[in-house]
């Protein structure tokens, strides 16, 4: 248990210096291939998917119940005020 809590603890998974960008939902960052002699190089990732590898958590799996998927039925603007919700259960 202590070691494994050591990895992260004192060791970051994924620096801030890493992380290049986030533009329309993709996230660009720089990684290290081992199996290519030790080279540095770009992978873009949905932002969805680069929090489930950093987290192991699907982002589209209901938090409550864990066995629904979430699905997007609308995309509100900053700031928005959110619409009128009815309970359908």
């Amino acid at each position: 248990m202590l070691a494994y809590l050591g990895r992260y603890t004192h060791r970051i998974a994924l620096s801030h210096e890493r992380i290049l960008s986030l533009h329309d939902g993709i996230v660009h960052f720089r990684w290290r291939d081992y199996a290519d002699g030790n080279r540095s190089k770009l992978m873009a990732l949905l932002a969805e998917e680069f929090l489930r590898r950093l987290t192991g958590i699907d982002l589209a799996r209901c938090p409550l119940c864990q066995g629904g998927t979430l699905r997007v039925v609308a995309r509100l603007a900053r700031g928005a005020t959110p619409p009128e919700t009815r309970d359908t259960s």
